[in-house]
């Protein structure tokens, strides 16, 4: 309990300038008349700086890279997943959440007031709008899901389709991706940054799949349990290699931004052969091919730089 100039506090909490709660202040800090935290010296002084810590207009622990932090050398860094692999668009769940959190939305959900599901477009707008809270949480980095253009409307983009697509082009059911625009994507970054949260881009860069048209080639089918084991002879298959990216090109016929191709020679492997209608893991065949050295060796060898069927 507190005496007669500082009132018991265990039950209390310090609010900062945006009206949300702190962790309770120890008794036997003195507060002024409107319950702000007095200057005091001794050990109410230290007690005080304690919970000026906790005040996240106070101490907010934010990137120095973006010019935020008041020192040095940042003590306290945290990066959040903003995203969830599972996320299944504009699903019903969605919709539930912009009339309020479900029973079934977790503690981080509710507190950060964002729906258990986000995408159909919308998930860099909800972004944008929880930058400021976030940065005033202590948040330092936000590790984005992939910006790029999936094989479908529905692909989180590790089903990447074009790397230069980043929600803009009218290709694979239509211009945004799951999570957006591309304008879209550009203001949430720069909101972040602007309240000192860093943005992680999920960078897909080792795979594609949902290509434009297929190809003949060599290759040999390997060992699923082991890809080091080849299980049949080299012998000519067709596979789904062949990436125009159509919805890119301008009036003039040349692709935006860059004018690569993409083809069979491009890749280590694929899944899938059309022209046997087989799934399996098949090895191209050709000069300087073979998977690649420095990856897990999972199943033998986990390099998945290879067209996955579209």
């Amino acid at each position: 309990m507190g005496n007669d100039n500082t009132p018991d506090l265990s039950k209390l909490s310090v609010k900062d300038d945006g009206g949300r709660p702190n962790p309770p202040v120890s008794a036997g800090v003195p507060l002024t008349e409107d319950g702000k935290i007095a200057a005091a010296g001794g050990k109410a002084g230290a007690q005080t700086e304690l919970a000026k810590k906790y005040r996240s207009s106070a101490h907010k622990g934010n990137a120095k890279a973006l010019g935020k932090h008041d020192k040095e050398h940042q003590d306290n860094f945290c990066m959040m997943q903003g995203f969830e692999w599972y996320n299944d668009g504009q699903s019903e769940r969605t919709r539930d959440w912009f009339r309020g959190p479900t029973e079934t939305s977790s503690l981080t959900d509710r507190v950060l007031d964002v729906p258990p599901v986000s995408g159909g477009g919308v998930y860099w707008k909800q972004m944008k709008d929880k930058a400021k809270l976030l940065g005033e949480m202590g948040i330092t980095a936000v590790w984005l899901p992939p910006p790029t253009k999936a094989s479908s409307q529905e692909g989180n983009g590790y089903d990447i389709y074009d790397i230069w697509d980043l929600g803009e082009f009218d290709v694979k059911g239509g211009k945004s991706t799951k999570w957006g625009s591309k304008q879209d994507y550009l203001d949430c970054v720069a909101e972040l940054k602007k309240h000192g949260v860093v943005a992680y881009v999920d960078a897909v860069l080792n795979h594609k799949a949902g290509a434009d048209f297929s190809e003949t080639f060599h290759a040999t089918e390997m060992d699923s349990n082991d890809r080091n084991k080849a299980i049949s002879d080299c012998y000519e298959i067709e596979g789904w290699t062949g990436f125009s990216f159509p919805g890119r090109k301008g009036e003039d016929g040349k692709l935006k931004y860059s004018e690569m191709e993409w083809h069979h020679e491009h890749f280590t492997g694929v899944d899938y052969d059309a022209k046997n209608e087989k799934t399996s893991i098949f090895m191209i065949q050709g000069d300087n091919k073979g998977w690649a050295k420095a990856v897990d060796g999972e199943n033998g060898n986990f390099d998945v730089s290879r067209a996955v069927r579209g």
